[in-house]
């Protein structure tokens, strides 16, 4: 049952979480992956109800999407933002709640002081930083004290305990994204935006 529509976001919004993620894949050279907003997947496996986080990626070849099942795997790094509440219009474009959760193996990192510290505060200097043209970030909180907490809306397999614990880290970061919606006017160039 899938749980995102994906049509729900003004273009502003999009392209705001796109530049986040082009940001951090340039930026922080410890991430393997950056994903767009996952959405959640329920199925029954074994009796049991498994809500996971998935997203989907275009396949320019075949002009299709795979959906991808976003969960921790050995020596993979990646984040994915998560939807926490209905994008809202405002006066100059959109605003909406997002959660950034992280997943990484220190195992694959070289870093001589606080791997946590160090890469929280990395991807804190990306999310402040204020030369975004078209959107502003504002930090709301920074969770890293349980696995269970910062994958709080997804079911974590009996298999994937051992992802609670050394050499992994997860972390998450509640956030607001304000928007401005860009409009193209097509019109014989150049073309103008609105």
């Amino acid at each position: 049952m899938r749980q995102l529509d994906y049509n729900i976001f003004a273009t502003g919004l999009q392209k705001a979480i796109e530049d986040l993620r082009k940001q951090m894949k340039e930026s922080l050279s410890w991430l393997t992956y950056s994903f767009p907003i996952a959405e959640k997947i329920t199925k029954v496996e074994s009796k049991k109800t498994i809500v996971s986080p998935n997203v989907r990626q275009y396949k320019a070849n075949g002009g299709t999407y795979d959906d991808i099942e976003v969960v921790p795997k050995e020596r993979t790094n990646f984040c994915f933002f998560v939807l926490l509440t209905s994008e809202r219009s405002t006066e100059v474009g959109s605003q909406a709640n997002l959660g950034l959760i992280f997943f990484v193996d220190f195992s694959t990192i070289n870093l001589t002081a606080d791997f946590s510290s160090v890469i929280k505060a990395q991807v804190k200097g990306i999310l402040d930083n204020p030369s975004y043209r078209d959107f502003n970030v504002v930090v709301d909180s920074m969770l890293d004290s349980s696995f269970k907490d910062v994958w709080k809306e997804f079911t974590m397999l009996d298999t994937q305990q051992q992802y609670a614990r050394q050499p992994y880290y997860t972390f998450r970061v509640n956030l607001t994204i304000f928007s401005q919606d860009v409009c193209i006017v097509p019109t014989i160039p150049p073309v103008q935006n609105c």
